[in-house]
């Protein structure tokens, strides 16, 4: 059963702006991939972080807010805890309304 999820992932803090990019769009693209919705991808940007992790004091925040089922999802986590540049990354379960969100926005640009 598809589920909408909201993936937070840092990147490590010695990858330049243009690497962070790259390395988000890979795992966008990988969600595009088996997702029947649109990805949404925000950027947050370079933040400090509340304590070192993996030698790292801060680090590059993204967002992707997507639908997939949850064996993909546990698929998707193992990638990202195999890589490297990744410092932390979590899910979480959303409710739908984004959905609608994307949706109307959509329709709204028509």
């Amino acid at each position: 059963m598809f589920c909408c999820y909201e993936t937070i992932f840092i990147l490590h803090e010695n990858l330049d702006s243009k690497d962070c990019k790259a390395i988000a769009q890979k795992y966008k693209a990988i969600i595009e991939r088996c997702s029947p919705r649109h990805v949404e991808m925000e950027e947050w940007g370079r933040k400090k972080l509340a304590y070192p992790t993996r030698g790292c004091n801060s680090g590059t925040y993204f967002v992707l807010r997507h639908v997939m089922t949850e064996e993909t999802l546990e698929a998707l986590h193992r990638e990202m805890a195999d890589d490297e540049n990744i410092i932390k990354y979590i899910s979480c379960k959303q409710d739908d309304e984004w959905l609608y969100e994307l949706d109307s926005d959509s329709n709204a640009k028509k």
